[in-house]
């Protein structure tokens, strides 16, 4: 079998060993860049994948009248959003309410070292990402905290699916 091989001008270029240079150099860059580098970016991501359109679209919280962000938080934080949570485990939420998982293979993993909470910072957890809904600009608004005695290390606006 020959190899092919493209001359232009006085060098020779194997394509061959040009796909695996961009292999290379493409494995390296994505170190950082390809998946969540921290547990708070880890836990950023989790929140954005269920406030997907289709995740939300196949939850319970399609039962409430009021679909807006403020809403959606407290429906999330409560133990019926938390049972629909991908991951979660039955002793994390109250016996009583039965979990509605899908198994989801794309879902990002939950961290286990972040707390989820609403409206204001918990001074009593550590790693902890509030949520708040901001019903008149229609965003959920995410500020990701390493302490929560400090002020939030990322904030992030994620525009609320219209449902």
């Amino acid at each position: 079998m020959t190899a092919l091989v493209f001359q232009r001008g006085t060098r020779v270029v194997n394509p061959r060993g040009v796909f695996w240079s961009l292999v290379f150099f493409l494995a390296l860059s994505c170190g950082q860049g390809c998946a969540p580098s921290s547990d708070l970016d880890q836990g950023i991501a989790f929140i954005r994948y269920m406030t997907g359109k289709g995740f939300i679209q196949e939850s319970t919280f399609m039962m409430n009248s009021a679909k807006t962000p403020s809403k959606f938080v407290e429906w999330l934080l409560s133990d019926f959003g938390k049972a629909e949570w991908p991951g979660i485990k039955p002793t994390d939420i109250n016996p009583n309410v039965p979990l509605k998982q899908k198994i989801d293979v794309m879902a990002p993993k939950r961290p286990e070292t972040v707390a989820f909470v609403a409206d204001t910072p918990d001074d009593s957890l550590g790693k902890q990402i509030v949520l708040r809904g901001d019903d008149a600009k229609n965003v959920l608004i995410l500020s990701a905290y390493a302490d929560p005695k400090q002020s939030p290390v990322m904030v992030v606006e994620i525009p609320f699916p219209a449902l």
